[in-house]
């Protein structure tokens, strides 16, 4: 069962009552999810992106090509997560800090020297620091 079906599986039981009242030329035999995505899409897909967000990380599933993160649901709609289970870092909008495994926005890591080798902040500096303090060492011993 795709997230779609889940989102309008709760539609239908949470407003079926409201809609039985209804005369039968308005309802047309459809189902309240149905009625609310043809008459308010916006309405429909705003509450489908809630319903997302307010999925616990557990929830969503695996990437299927790397098979080790989890799908993000921000901004999805409902015709993308059907089809759509890359994560971030596969889809190539994040990469992962190859020392403490943090996915990060390609805008924030740091890449040594063309080696396809990210980094975060924090490792970057440590990687820095580590590079002047060889260097440090290598000049004294220069002078001995």
């Amino acid at each position: 069962m795709t997230y779609g079906e889940i989102y309008d599986q709760m539609l239908d039981e949470t407003y079926e009552a409201d809609i039985d009242g209804l005369p039968s030329w308005i309802t047309d035999g459809r189902t309240p999810a149905r009625l609310m995505e043809e008459n308010d899409p916006t309405m429909y897909r705003c509450g489908f992106v809630d319903f997302l967000d307010s999925l616990c990380e557990c929830d969503r599933p695996m990437c299927e090509r790397c098979g080790d993160r989890r799908v993000s649901t921000g901004g999805i709609e409902a015709a993308e997560l059907d089809t759509e289970a890359e994560c971030d870092v596969c889809l190539g909008t994040h990469v992962v800090c190859e020392d403490c495994d943090e996915v990060l926005e390609t805008g924030n890591a740091f890449e040594i020297g063309g080696t396809g080798r990210w980094l975060c902040q924090v490792c970057y500096d440590n990687a820095k620091a580590e590079e002047e303090d060889d260097d440090a060492d290598d000049d004294s011993s220069v002078d001995d």
